[in-house]
């Protein structure tokens, strides 16, 4: 599930910033980047730090959870040796 979010902001922030640093093909000179395209530069940004936030977040939670799978496969293990009460 990373994979396919990342990869999809990359590409909305790597056509944006195209579109805004594109040279015109008629000759006419570049116009001034407006607020508007300005803002949407900043939000792609944001959200781009937002995601590698998430991202990370994502990956130690995943840490988290295989060692706490692992410490009850080991409690486990211990609770059928020490005689405790079976499955």
């Amino acid at each position: 599930m990373k994979q396919p979010i990342t990869t999809f902001c990359a590409c909305a922030a790597a056509i944006t910033l195209g579109a805004l640093l594109a040279q015109p093909t008629s000759g006419q000179q570049p116009a001034a980047a407006t607020p508007e395209a300005i803002e949407i530069a900043r939000l792609i940004g944001e959200i781009e730090q937002q995601q590698i936030q998430f991202t990370a977040n994502q990956d130690a939670m995943e840490k988290r959870m295989t060692a706490i799978a692992e410490e009850l496969r080991l409690a486990r293990i211990h609770a059928t040796r020490g005689g405790g009460a079976g499955k």
